[in-house]
């Protein structure tokens, strides 16, 4: 009966988690998603498994974010990598699961630990499973590491009750492990068994060896850490002193403690400050957690069973009490405490049963399903997510800097700006914002605006190698190029980025120093093998000086130019700068037919990329295919009839093919929509002479002069120091006073 009672409940409580988190399953990737899943290329193979057990590298797939140890999260991510690559559903769907497989052992847990409360322990399971407090950790794929290690620790403590010692200590050091492999919060294993083991317990003389094994589990995490390189640098990198971290948790404590009660205001982004000296705030509140711990502790030694629950609470906070993190509040670092709020509330609903029982706990489940619902919904996007955290916290800087950065990623500048200036006017300082507002004043054409930001970040961070860089790029861009070696040149020499090795390669080269600009552009290509620009640029260099080399046969340095281009496209097919060069080059060899067929690449990989198509139409000239390249040029003016460039190209084509009505057209259209070229007026003005001819010749005598005058009034407006503009001004002129036939010889018509 018992058994059946057990599996119902867990059935019920399985798919009662699975009901309120549904929604879940198309939500995307957030935060922390983008480094360790989206730009985590070593995801994509499962023999990344094995080796993030011996490498921290394997976490993250951006070198800034640093190094974190973490396999069995890896492992996972991994294996959701081989199931449905970077489509979301899977690795939602293993949140949930996983948050599901917590519930059963939570309730499984309180069965062993408190077993005169075993036929009410849903009670508390049914409540940490719908709890609004862990939407985020279910939601949010990146802390599933949070998941994975309180799902350790309770495993670990289902283990304790095994009857058989050796079967106990093994039992509780896998599961312990399982747990800080996944993230190193799953230390709090040992004090929460101590506290188990004070509380005079029946069970106490049998926690002996399970501490002893959550000790040897937690000194094999810290060497493991140490030598794969991650706890060192962890330690190295505090973002505030510990003593300021301790004041301001402090008060987190019982910020933390409101929103497991009131859980009406989440958000992932909390108005909370740092405690930099014991204010006011920080006394009350540690007088209020010591009196609350005081008082559980004495009761729990008296085995009042709702106290273990208050110190469980703030136990499992232990880690982040004392490690500095550099986002104050999160709602998911409840999520291993919010199983000591259950049982506190279980405790008290068995102790002091109060009126109407099963009606407030069926409203208080009810409830908590939709504060639940509504928070995955709005982590369906990071818009959504903002919008809701800007309602919550109107003057947090963060805020701000994330809807201006969604702002500038959907195209919208002028709102970005707003939101960045928002950010700097209460945190000056934020060195990311003042970066991101350069990028936003460079996309609307505000260089020295951008250029002054970035500046502001280097005086913030002198040795912020990104800043010197966008700085160093920016420059290019202005023309300064010897101000711009400078700044890209300390980009490199704080952090040896490819990205500022390439820009340092294209101002040498502007600059002249062809041989150092070669040596960096090779230095780039050695530390990224797959850096396309640094493969274009190289060869541009070798193709420049296979070309000013008079003296020797250009055909190895335009090889080895093409064999640039060629591995670039091998490593992106549709990069749209080796496509282009490689496509000339070939033209340019006399490989028509292979010029052609990477510019048709180039073209169908940018269908509005007119360089591409002008290209196109030159290659096919020069094989021979004329009325393929009018095609083309018809395409390239129907996708973009207000392009000067495609009308004055098509005049070409048409009178190279001698359809001079049609080069008329199309120069009309050229000079129509502003081109004023010398040179295109003035073959206006050529056709419209071999017009009138026509004309003429046809007895059509006033047509005839009317384009003669046009003619003149072109060879004007072009001067009469332009070619042969003085001449043919001279006899136009007296052939429209005479209304004779001008006198042009076969070498003066066009």
């Amino acid at each position: 009966m018992f058994l059946r009672r057990a599996y119902l409940e867990s059935g019920a409580v399985f798919l009662l988690v699975l009901l309120v988190y549904a929604g879940s399953f198309d939500n995307g990737f957030h935060f922390d998603d983008d480094h360790s899943i989206v730009k985590n290329e070593q995801l994509s193979s499962l023999s990344t498994i094995p080796r993030s057990f011996v490498d921290a590298t394997t976490f993250s797939g951006d070198p800034q974010y640093g190094v974190m140890y973490r396999p069995l999260v890896v492992g996972s991510l991994a294996i959701n990598h081989a199931i449905s690559d970077l489509d979301p559903w899977s690795y939602h769907v293993t949140n949930v699961i996983l948050h599901a497989l917590f519930c059963l052992a939570a309730l499984a847990l309180i069965r062993r630990w408190l077993p005169e409360h075993e036929e009410v322990a849903w009670i508390a399971v049914v409540v940490l499973a719908v709890h609004p407090v862990n939407s985020q950790i279910v939601n949010y794929i990146s802390a599933r590491a949070g998941i994975l290690a309180a799902l350790g620790v309770v495993l670990a403590g289902c283990s304790v009750s095994m009857i058989s010692p050796v079967r106990r200590s093994a039992a509780t050091f896998c599961a312990h492990l399982l747990g800080l492999l996944s993230k190193s919060t799953a230390i709090v294993w040992g004090p929460l068994l101590a506290l188990r083991a004070i509380g005079r317990r029946p069970d106490a003389g049998r926690l002996r060896l399970p501490l002893a094994t959550a000790l040897v589990a937690s000194l094999l995490f810290v060497v493991a850490g140490t030598v794969t390189g991650f706890l060192g640098p962890s330690l190295d990198r505090l973002v505030r002193p510990l003593d300021v971290q301790i004041l301001t948790q402090i008060k987190a404590c019982a910020y933390y403690l409101w929103l497991a009660v009131v859980p009406t205001h989440l958000s992932v982004i909390h108005s909370f400050s740092v405690a930099w000296e014991p204010g006011a705030a920080v006394v009350a509140a540690a007088f209020f957690l010591i009196s609350v711990l005081g008082l559980a502790l004495g009761a729990w030694m008296r085995r009042y069973d709702p106290a273990y629950g208050v110190l469980w609470f703030f136990v499992a906070l232990g880690v982040t009490f004392i490690m500095p993190l550099h986002v104050i509040i999160s709602e998911h670092r409840l999520y291993l405490s919010s199983l000591g709020a259950a049982i506190f509330i279980l405790g008290v609903v068995v102790h002091h049963p109060p009126r109407w029982g099963r009606v407030w706990i069926v409203v208080g489940v009810v409830l908590c399903s939709l504060l639940t619902v509504q928070r995955t919904s709005i982590w369906q996007s990071e818009t959504a997510l903002w919008a809701a955290a800007l309602k919550r916290a109107p003057g947090n800087p963060r805020v701000h800097a994330n809807i201006g950065r969604l702002a500038s990623l959907d195209g919208d500048l002028i709102r970005a700006r707003s939101h960045y200036r928002r950010a700097l006017a209460v945190d000056p300082k934020f060195t990311a914002v003042l970066l991101n507002v350069g990028a936003v004043e460079e996309g609307l054409g505000n260089l020295q605006a951008a250029a002054e930001s970035y500046r502001r970040a280097l005086v913030l961070r002198p040795d912020w190698g990104q800043a010197a860089r966008r700085l160093g790029m920016l420059l290019v861009r202005m023309g300064e190029m010897a101000r711009a070696k400078e700044f890209l040149e300390l980009a490199v020499s704080v952090s040896p980025d490819a990205d500022a090795l390439v820009g340092l390669g294209v101002v040498k080269r502007s600059l002249g120093d062809k041989d150092e600009a070669r040596r960096t552009l090779l230095a780039a290509l050695q530390l990224a093998p797959e850096n396309i620009d640094a493969m274009v640029n190289l060869g541009v260099l070798a193709q420049e000086d296979a070309l000013e080399d008079t003296r020797s046969d250009p055909e190895p340095g335009l090889a080895k130019a093409r064999g640039y281009y060629e591995r670039a496209l091998q490593t992106d097919s549709t990069h749209q700068e080796a496509m282009l060069n490689l496509a000339a080059l070939l033209d340019f060899q006399g490989d028509y037919d292979g010029a052609v067929t990477v510019f048709e690449k180039a073209v169908k990989a940018y269908p509005s990329f007119l360089p591409a198509q002008h290209g196109l139409a030159e290659a096919l000239v020069s094989s021979g295919r004329m009325a393929q390249a009018i095609d083309v040029m018809r395409g390239a003016i129907a996708r973009d009839s207000s392009n000067v460039r495609s009308w004055a190209k098509l005049w070409g084509l048409y009178a190279r093919s001698n359809q001079l009505d049609e080069a008329e057209v199309a120069l009309r259209q050229a000079v129509g929509r502003g081109d004023q070229r010398a040179e295109i007026l003035y073959n206006l003005a050529e056709v419209l002479v071999v017009q009138g001819q026509g004309h003429w010749g046809r007895g059509e005598r006033a047509e005839g002069a009317s384009r003669w005058q046009q003619a003149l009034g072109y060879y004007r407006r072009v001067g009469a120091g332009y070619r042969r503009s003085s001449e043919r001004i001279e006899q136009l002129g007296k052939l429209v006073l005479s209304d004779q036939q001008p006198p042009l010889s076969d070498k003066q018509q066009p």
